[in-house]
């Protein structure tokens, strides 16, 4: 689970000590996307839970790119690729329903390729 625990101790008296464990939402991620070949440049910044699945992601990204969701895609992340099977995106080594953002490894300034259209 993605979800992060923030632990506070609090003295009382000199012999009491409360612990409180509080757990934090989801990881938040703000991703940047922009289309490669296009002059001048379009992009897109947006924010999505870890908890979102690769296929929450693709439609997250056709509703901040205004598209129809009329094509083929596929994720290719850390060399792996992660979507639909289709003749462009053989090989996928994971379906998009079962693997969540936050199971990506992604760091700060990460970059990764979604192909719409391949």
């Amino acid at each position: 689970m993605s979800k992060q625990t923030t632990t506070t101790k609090a003295k009382l008296n000199s012999r009491d000590t409360v612990v409180a464990t509080t757990e934090a939402g989801p990881i938040v991620y703000q991703l940047k996307v922009h289309l490669i070949g296009i002059s001048p440049m379009i992009w897109r910044r947006f924010q999505v839970s870890g908890d979102s699945t690769l296929s929450d992601l693709h439609y997250i990204l056709q509703l901040v790119m205004g598209w129809s969701d009329y094509h083929l895609n596929c994720f290719v992340i850390h060399g792996k690729r992660y979507g639909v099977n289709n003749s462009s995106c053989l090989f996928i080594s994971e379906d998009t329903d079962e693997v969540r953002v936050a199971d990506l490894g992604l760091r700060e300034r990460g970059k990764f390729r979604y192909e719409y259209d391949p």
